[in-house]
């Protein structure tokens, strides 16, 4: 995701897309694919691991409620990202 940036982009505006679309997908809660790698990145962590498909079930079921809190960051997704745990091959 992070490598569509043109390489011309100055780095402080990369780093300004990255981290409004951090904030946007640390505190999301509406859509169930936002939930789901919020939950993913939440377990990951938490737990140091890849989370089983049930266990991002029950977390984006959590994460779905009113009284949710989360410690999740924007620099926390970010970082999945760069380091490839979001990244599906195609």
């Amino acid at each position: 995701m992070w490598l569509i940036f043109p390489s011309w982009l100055p780095l402080t505006n990369a780093l300004q897309v990255k981290k409004v679309w951090g904030k946007k997908i640390a505190k999301h809660k509406r859509h169930l694919v936002y939930r789901k790698l919020r939950a993913r990145i939440t377990i990951r962590k938490a737990n140091g691991r890849d989370p089983t498909d049930e266990e991002t079930a029950d977390e984006a079921a959590r994460i779905k409620s009113k009284d949710y809190t989360s410690s999740l960051t924007w620099k926390d997704v970010v970082k999945a990202f760069e380091r490839g745990e979001e990244v599906r091959p195609p």
